[in-house]
């Protein structure tokens, strides 16, 4: 017999004779079914371990998510009461600050949120408005509020005239102006889906010499 006959005999005879023995040895005999229990048994305790890990992950995702929640609606409740001030002083402005960098914080989770994220975007608006005439644009919190509201569902034209507004309410602050130039070139930039042009920058530069007047 050569080695090809002994290879076919082997696969196609003796293997299937193997296995049907230790089948009937797994259902039929004391320690088969002994070892056939301890696999089940396995296979049953690595389920359970799984399902219990994804319980706890769900757990503690939904945990975490409550703690962003929370974080989002203080940092909301707690700019619209310090917006209404009549005067903002050194004291509110670090307060916005630490508002507006809490709604950063939590950008990735809420900025998917289509009416939560409008309803954020608008607030900060509210905000903007509201402190143009009480906080110089030299403050940190003017970044704060661009940075919120670039690539939002905030217009570029809302955010343009946002600009003109602060630029307005300082006419002579130099921020002031910087701010309308930048906010300016993102928004005529998006209007062609590129650059602004020589002609947008003319134009950006007539609004500012209109309200610095």
């Amino acid at each position: 017999m050569n080695i090809g006959s002994f290879l076919g005999l082997l696969i196609f005879a003796i293997l299937p004779v193997l296995a049907l023995i230790f089948l009937l040895w797994l259902l039929f005999t004391p320690s088969g079914k002994v070892f056939l229990g301890k696999e089940q048994a396995q296979r049953k305790e690595i389920e359970a371990k799984r399902q219990s890990a994804e319980k706890l992950a769900k757990a503690k995702s939904q945990a975490a998510e409550e703690v962003t929640k929370a974080k989002i609606q203080q940092a909301r409740n707690s700019l619209t009461t310090t917006a209404k001030l009549a005067v903002i002083d050194e004291q509110a402005i670090q307060k916005i600050a630490q508002d507006f960098n809490h709604l950063n914080e939590t950008k990735p989770y809420w900025r998917s949120k289509g009416t939560l994220a409008n309803q954020i975007y608008q607030d900060v608006l509210q905000v903007a408005n509201s402190i143009f005439s009480k906080v110089s644009p030299d403050s940190e919190i003017y970044k704060s509020i661009f940075d919120l509201l670039l690539d939002s569902a905030i217009s570029s034209q809302e955010l343009y005239d946002l600009a003109l507004r602060a630029l307005e309410a300082n006419p002579s602050n130099s921020k002031a102006k910087q701010l309308v130039l930048k906010i300016g070139r993102y928004h005529f930039g998006k209007l062609r889906g590129g650059q602004a042009t020589i002609y947008d920058e003319q134009a950006i530069q007539n609004d500012i010499q209109v309200r610095s007047s």
